[in-house]
């Protein structure tokens, strides 16, 4: 079992209620692994803009290929997903989403800041998504 922390989502929204009064939201919460807490929120800080707009379709219930969506690399990988900040170097932070009684959770687990590929069935990415599958989290 592993330890997440809770994204302060609300403080997010009210600091960007330009795009964010206008949706209806559903019931999602955004963790983060506290192995790569830090990390994670370093990049994050850097790169609100592209944020918000992954952001605007997750509080949706939505995906979008070019901001966030599924990586399906095999059954292993199930409910895997990525956040998407294009760019020269195509950074990604892999995610995992559980759906339970008390709504969705989604856990924004590793950052790869150079993802030079296009497929995520390459050899050295799909073991890491089909391991990153397998982690279960206790949320507080």
């Amino acid at each position: 079992m592993r330890n997440c922390t809770k994204f302060d989502l609300e403080n997010f929204i009210k600091d960007n209620q330009d795009i964010f009064k206008h949706i209806t939201l559903i019931d999602v919460e955004i963790y983060i692994d506290d192995k790569n807490l830090t990390d994670v929120l370093f990049f994050l800080k850097q790169n609100k803009k592209k944020l918000k707009f992954i952001l605007y379709y997750i509080l949706q219930g939505k995906y979008n290929d070019s901001l966030y969506g599924k990586e399906n690399v095999s059954k292993k990988a199930k409910y895997i997903t990525a956040m998407k900040f294009s760019g020269k170097l195509n950074p990604r932070i892999y995610c995992k989403e559980f759906f339970l009684p008390s709504g969705k959770k989604i856990v924004a687990i590793e950052l790869l800041e150079n993802k030079n590929f296009q497929k995520a069935n390459k050899k050295s990415l799909k073991p890491k998504l089909e391991s990153i599958g397998r982690y279960e989290y206790e949320f507080k």
